[in-house]
């Protein structure tokens, strides 16, 4: 999105400003010009717009061409170091490097190609268009001399002002083409981005509904015949889709991998919006509610973590108000989430670095620490685990999972697992 947001802005709306302020500088000068001598500017006027104009139309297709093969190397190469840097252990074992390395070789001289040639084609006719003018104005004065012309001193002047003013005005002609060409040549960054804009005019729905700030989970979540499929796709993944979450229970999910688990706690959690049935919490749908104050009583804990590149302490509070903090709200969270060890053994304890992603930590590691992310700063009535365990050994994920129902007040647990050891606690199993 940002390469394409700085092809719009340079290839497209640069020269559209360009544009129009050589097309008024072209008016006023050619309405001085039919002034003084109609006949010829109205003349120089049809030979310098067909020039241009048979020049745009006869590059005009390799410029969509052009466009195409941008955007494309464009979207390419950020695919190619995006998987790169993100599977770079898997290639390094495999040695695939020369493969990612040559792949992006080639799309990168694809767009520099395309970049080149749409270059050339913008700046292309300037040169054969100046030779053109040029040399017409000098034969004409020769052959005027040639043949002793008596209205040769008369036309002089008007020559003059014609050759000044030709100075003037073909590099605004050759702006206005190569500002055409360049729009030409980009407008599909524009089309990439078009969806994106149109989302961003959008207000942001959020519903507050019934349940203000301070909501209380008390009663249920039910699903009612919910059917849901994803855009674009005609098989639905969830149909007709029946369950009762009851407060206080621990409920699993099980199921082969596609089977829709994961999209049936996105559900849940507003992230996404059923085709049709009906979510209820608390007997109210969950259309009409706050969905933000809902998930404020949530702790969601992912198999893919996001750690941000700073201190344990800071992933764990995770952006929420400094002057709320305290030194025992998260240490009770660390006890739980039995992250004593990690504590202990680092020599900056809490203020350790966890690295980009959590590069510096394993994966166990990471989902204790999004776990005493999940518990920390709410009312813990509500609590997921999407695989949420998975990366933990069965002691250690036992050992958590008691910690956690045995709090005063204990969280409703939902929890999605391949693994059948982690649901054995489970009250029901879908």
């Amino acid at each position: 999105v940002l390469l394409e947001s700085r092809r719009m802005t340079d290839a497209i709306i640069s020269p559209l400003i360009q544009l129009f302020a050589k097309l008024f500088f072209i008016i006023c000068v050619c309405i001085g010009l039919i002034v003084i001598e109609p006949v010829i500017t109205l003349f120089g006027i049809l030979i310098f717009s067909l020039s241009y104009v048979f020049t745009y139309y006869a590059v005009s297709n390799q410029l969509k061409k052009n466009d195409k093969r941008l955007t494309e190397s464009s979207l390419k190469r950020t695919k190619i170091l995006t998987e790169s840097l993100s599977g770079i252990k898997d290639i390094i074992f495999n040695s695939n490097q020369e493969f990612f390395t040559k792949e992006f070789k080639e799309t990168n001289r694809k767009f520099a190609m395309s970049q080149a040639l749409n270059n050339i084609i913008s700046l292309g006719p300037k040169y054969i268009i100046e030779f053109i003018i040029f040399s017409s104005i000098i034969s004409l004065i020769i052959l005027m001399l040639k043949f002793n012309s008596p209205n040769i001193n008369d036309f002089l002047p008007i020559l003059s002002v014609f050759a000044l003013v030709a100075i003037k005005i073909i590099p605004a002609f050759q702006i206005v083409y190569s500002s055409l060409s360049k729009i030409k040549g980009n407008i599909s960054s524009f089309d990439v981005l078009k969806n994106d804009l149109i989302e961003s005019r959008k207000p942001i729905k959020e519903n507050l509904g019934n349940l203000e700030r301070g909501f209380n989970f008390n009663k249920s979540i039910v699903f009612k015949d919910v059917f849901f499929s994803y855009p674009d796709e005609k098989e639905k993944v969830l149909k007709g889709i029946n369950f009762e979450i009851n407060k206080g229970e621990i409920i699993g999910f099980a199921g082969i991998s596609g089977s829709g688990k994961s999209t049936i706690l996105d559900l849940m959690i507003g992230f996404i919006d059923k085709n049709s049935g009906n979510i209820l919490i608390d007997d109210k749908n969950i259309d009409e509610i706050s969905i933000q104050s809902f998930r404020e009583k949530i702790g969601l804990v992912q198999q893919d973590i996001f750690l941000l590149d700073g201190t344990i302490e800071e992933n764990i509070i995770f952006g929420q108000n400094p002057k709320n903090i305290t030194k025992q709200s998260i240490m009770d969270v660390v006890k739980i989430a039995d992250l004593n060890d990690l504590i202990q053994k680092s020599p900056n304890g809490l203020k350790t670095i966890v690295g980009e992603r959590g590069v510096q930590l394993s994966g166990g590691q990471k989902q204790r620490i999004a776990i005493a992310r999940a518990l920390y700063g709410n009312t813990n009535q509500i609590l997921i685990f999407d695989e949420g365990t998975s990366a933990l050994d069965g002691s250690t994920e036992k050992k958590v999972i008691h910690k956690i129902t045995s709090l005063d007040d204990s969280p409703t647990i939902i929890m999605v697992a391949h693994r059948l050891s982690t649901l054995k606690r489970c009250d029901k199993i879908f």
